[in-house]
């Protein structure tokens, strides 16, 4: 009996090992590698959309008064800039074969002091960047998670930032790390954030 139920378990083992190469090698694999490359997104625009919810703590308070001011669903108004590096690969609106398109949410709470000016801003963002491919439309996302404050009690102020992402679609498993680096020109209102990119598909390339 003890024969028979070793016979059986090496049988097993070796039906294993036999499809342990096939599992390896499936199709795609490839698009999961742990190669790092440089990661940057420029972009323009600004906060002066519309949000879903806005409110005062405490509430009963005048708004210029030491309280914060909360914004919950934030629209970005974005700008004309767009421009996704990967690597040496670069990507923007009018780019080819495949372009890209950007919008970003935030939640905000602005911490005022006694005569109403800012004291700390935290801002958490959500930007979605999507590719497009010509002829077959939208193929996959990259999403971008930034958590962000600034101190308004340091000359000039303070910025911090840090992104966490990860991708959808043709780019899942990709998955990005760094830092929102904010605003960089604020007369043409352009931001950048920038870091590390892995499992970028080599075949997504404008090449």
């Amino acid at each position: 009996m003890n024969k028979k139920i070793c016979g059986i378990a090496v049988a097993v083992m070796a039906i294993s090992l036999m499809l342990t190469p096939l599992a390896i090698a499936r199709p795609g694999a490839e698009k999961n590698n742990e190669k790092f490359e440089y990661f940057e997104l420029l972009c323009s625009g600004s906060t002066a959309g519309t949000s879903d919810r806005s409110w005062y703590t405490p509430p009963n308070a005048d708004p210029l008064d030491n309280k914060t001011q909360h914004v919950r669903g934030g629209e970005w108004d974005t700008g004309d800039v767009v421009e996704l590096t990967v690597g040496e690969e670069t990507f923007d609106t009018e780019s080819s074969p495949y372009y890209v398109d950007w919008t970003t949410t935030f939640n905000t709470n602005v911490i005022r002091n006694n005569d109403g000016t800012n004291k700390i801003t935290v801002i958490q963002l959500t930007d979605v960047l999507s590719l497009y491919y010509e002829g077959e439309g939208l193929v996959g996302t990259l999403v971008l998670n930034l958590k962000s404050a600034i101190d308004f009690s340091t000359a000039p102020p303070g910025y911090g930032g840090t992104m966490q992402g990860y991708g959808t679609g043709v780019l899942e498993g990709v998955k990005v790390s760094g830092e929102d680096i904010g605003l960089i020109d604020p007369v043409n209102g352009l931001f950048l954030r920038n870091g590390t990119i892995t499992g970028w598909p080599a075949e997504i390339t404008n090449d």
